[in-house]
């Protein structure tokens, strides 16, 4: 059941969550995302905050410890605008994705270069809080472009998410 949970999360943020941001930061390409928010929650701060919370679960589950020193100590308040492009923060959110991507089936298949601290509890916690952070890009890319990015229509939904989990649980690990 655990590898099941990992596999499951792993997929939502995959295959629903990366492209949903890279989307939105797609849209945004020539808007000022550090100015666009409100001030300590820009859309490069909110970006680069769930970035950090996804290199933390990285090191947690022994993707690669030098990204340990790229995780601040108080990233409950880590939502810094460095005057990134962005093309860099698109490059950084792929790269993260899938590093995290990586761990996460390693964890999967009981590899034994896991480290397997990711618990379940800190897995569930990563999904909801990436979760939470990229509808908050979602309203901010919107307002920002006046564009309606239409995934549902396009099949970034939870019932075409249902069917790539469903068919994911039916294989072997």
């Amino acid at each position: 059941m655990e590898r099941q949970v990992i596999r499951l999360c792993r997929l939502r943020l995959e295959s629903h969550y990366a492209p949903k941001l890279s989307t939105c930061l797609e849209s945004m390409r020539g808007v000022d995302i550090s100015q666009t928010g409100v001030p300590g929650n820009s859309v490069e701060g909110l970006v680069n905050h769930v970035l950090a919370h996804l290199r933390k679960a990285a090191v947690w589950a022994g993707e690669d410890a030098q990204w340990a020193s790229q995780v601040p100590n108080n990233i409950s308040t880590f939502f810094p605008e460095t005057g990134a492009t962005t093309d860099k923060l698109l490059k950084e959110a792929e790269e993260t994705f899938a590093r995290v991507s990586r761990a996460l089936r390693r964890m999967e298949l009981g590899e034994p270069e896991s480290t397997n601290e990711l618990d379940l509890q800190r897995l569930l916690h990563l999904v909801e809080h990436v979760s939470y952070h990229l509808g908050q890009l979602v309203l901010l890319a919107k307002s920002a472009t006046g564009k309606d990015f239409g995934f549902v229509q396009s099949g970034l939904n939870e019932a075409q998410l249902r069917e790539v989990e469903a068919h994911a649980l039916q294989e072997d690990p």
